[in-house]
This record gives C-alpha cells, structure tokens and sequence, in this order.
C-alpha cells in the first residue's frame, strides 16, 4: 500500500471505532452512518490502488462494482453490503423518522470491519505480486 492508501485504511479503522463508541451510547444512527463512511474511505483506498478517485458516493460505488467486483476481483457480496449500508446510513442521516435498532447497527459495523479487512488482503496481495 502507498501512502495515501494508507491512510485511508486508517481513516477507515478510525471511523469503525467511532461506529463502536455511537453503539455503546445507543446511537443506531449514528453508528450505522458511521459504519458505511468506513467502507467507503476503504473503498476508496481499493480504488486508489488503480489510480482512481471519486469524492461522490454513487462514482465510488459504480467504479468498486465496475472494476473490482464485475472483474471477480472482489467478492459480490462486498458491492451488496457497501450499497445497503448507504441506503442505511441516508436514511439514518436524513430520514428523521428513522430509527436503526441496535441490532443493524451491531450487524452493519461487523459487516463494515470485513469489508474492510478483505480490501486490506486485497491490497496486501497485490503489493506481493
């Protein structure tokens, strides 16, 4: 990994943690928003690692199907769970009649941590090769 890969894994880690910290209040909003911004800075390090990089969040989540997962690079599953967690974390955000239980939270941060975990062995692999 490059530098300004990562530090956006790390961006990545920090945002989980405080995904973690809104849990334990029980802020299921909060931790759900936080949780999928986690996934996406570490979406972002992926698609920095092919020179690529999008401040919108639909060009992020186009160019991670397009590139990683329609090439089998990445598992499917992974494109899934970064497009729910986004509509999870708009409506957490700006439905103000939304309420994420602690249970989604709970299982959207765990999510996130994988996600965020495969993309590091995909960069890690990569750097090897």
């Amino acid at each position: 990994m490059n530098d300004e890969q990562t530090k956006m894994i790390e961006r990545a880690w920090s945002t989980l943690r405080l995904a973690g910290v809104a849990l334990q209040q029980d802020e299921g909003n909060h931790a759900a928003s936080e949780a999928y911004c986690a996934m996406f800075h570490a979406a972002n390090a992926l698609l920095a690692s092919i020179d690529l990089g999008f401040s919108k969040h639909s060009a992020v989540h186009a160019a991670f199907g397009r590139e990683f997962v329609k090439t089998g690079r990445v598992p499917q599953h992974l494109h899934r769970w970064l497009l729910s967690a986004f509509e999870t974390r708009v409506q957490a955000t700006y439905d103000y009649d939304a309420h994420v239980t602690m249970e989604e939270a709970e299982a959207l941060i765990d999510q996130a941590e994988e996600f965020i975990r495969a993309i590091e062995r995909y960069l890690a692999e990569c750097e090897g090769q």
